[in-house]
């Protein structure tokens, strides 16, 4: 898929079948500030998706009837499955657009699925290094270029400490979870 859109679109159909009044409710919640998209997009990706044979539509619970009364909603195909861990499992480019690409990637990722979440911070770390590493000012450089090389600097910095909180919190959640189901077996 070439669309964060429609990947994220499709992250929220496989995380629960449902309709399109729901995909939009939760891309919004999900996905603010990170992505940017309308209602009328999110409804374009679902058909898309739906064309593809990523997802399908099927009938919903009345109580899951979308704003226009509608019972039909959509869940993920196997095809739509795979596509989506590809996506996941897609390296990301170091480029400025990096930061974006990872956390779009990372709200995408199911709650349990810690090691996948684990993977891409680890890719992001890569990105932010190499982009770091093509921050140094020429020797020769203007004051300017040496502004913008601290500037580009100090915001590797600032992603790699998130990195670090983000990887420590998922291994302690992690830690929990499995303390849990040792304790209740």
């Amino acid at each position: 898929m070439k669309s964060n859109v429609k990947s994220a679109v499709l992250s929220l159909v496989i995380e629960r079948p449902t309709g399109g009044a729901d995909v939009c409710r939760r891309f919004e919640d999900r996905f603010e500030g990170l992505l940017e998209s309308r209602r009328n997009h999110i409804y374009d990706a679902l058909a898309q998706l739906a064309r593809g044979g990523l997802v399908e539509r099927i009938p919903l619970e009345e109580s899951d009837a979308d704003d226009r009364g509608r019972l039909l909603g959509f869940r993920a195909t196997a095809k739509g499955a795979r596509a989506y861990r590809s996506w996941i499992r897609q390296q990301i480019p170091a480029s400025k657009e990096a930061r974006q690409e990872a956390l779009v990637r990372i709200a995408a990722t199911q709650a349990h699925d810690v090691d996948n979440a684990l993977r891409l911070l680890a890719e992001y770390e890569r990105a932010v290094l190499d982009v770091a590493r093509r921050a140094l000012p020429a020797p020769d450089g203007t004051v300017i270029d040496e502004l913008l090389a601290e500037e580009r600097q100090d915001v590797a910095e600032a992603e790699l400490r998130w990195i670090r909180r983000a990887r420590a919190r998922l291994r302690e959640s992690a830690g929990r979870a499995w303390a849990a189901v040792e304790h209740s077996a």
